[in-house]
């Protein structure tokens, strides 16, 4: 099967919808909880019309909007919102980017890298939980710095020293 064929397949683009209404981000999902339900409600077949225009090649993605939110230091924090569909055309794309990147990199993951890993494609997320790779940076930024932890003798308390 061919790399596009792999992004518009119907099981990628189930997928695709999935991991975009379990993005973790609640700030990005507020401004499209709404949006999200209203798309659910028809979403077999907004996911074969989006297909369909996928093979077709007739997609044409919509115009970004950009917002700026504050932040504590006073700078504006940029903020790209796409519609729905864009959300889960790009994530699709995304998808299979990453799936043929994964074996390239896997003997890298909490050795060298340990944020932003795929999860896999039976995982609710995209990305397997930030904590969970956040302890092993911690971890092997101790071992780094320390070393190994040695198993040290107790001295015994009778002992005299």
């Amino acid at each position: 099967m061919r790399t596009l064929e792999h992004v518009y397949h119907s099981d990628n683009l189930a997928r695709a919808w999935g991991w975009v209404r379990s993005n973790p981000d609640a700030g990005y999902k507020n401004f499209f909880r709404s949006l999200y339900l209203n798309y659910s409600v028809a979403d077999s077949a907004l996911l074969d019309d989006l297909r369909d225009r996928l093979q077709r090649g007739v997609y044409e993605p919509a115009p970004a909007c950009k917002i700026f939110q504050p932040k504590r230091s006073g700078l504006l924090r940029p903020v790209t919102l796409l519609t729905v569909e864009d959300q889960i055309a790009y994530q699709a794309m995304i998808n299979v980017v990453a799936e043929r990147l994964y074996p390239k990199v896997k003997h890298r993951y909490n050795k060298e890298v340990f944020g932003h890993l795929l999860a896999g494609e039976a995982s609710v997320w995209f990305y397997q939980k930030w904590k969970t790779g956040y302890a092993r940076f911690n971890t092997a930024a101790r071992r780094a710095f320390f070393g190994r932890p040695r198993i040290r003798r107790q001295l015994r308390s009778d002992r005299i020293l």
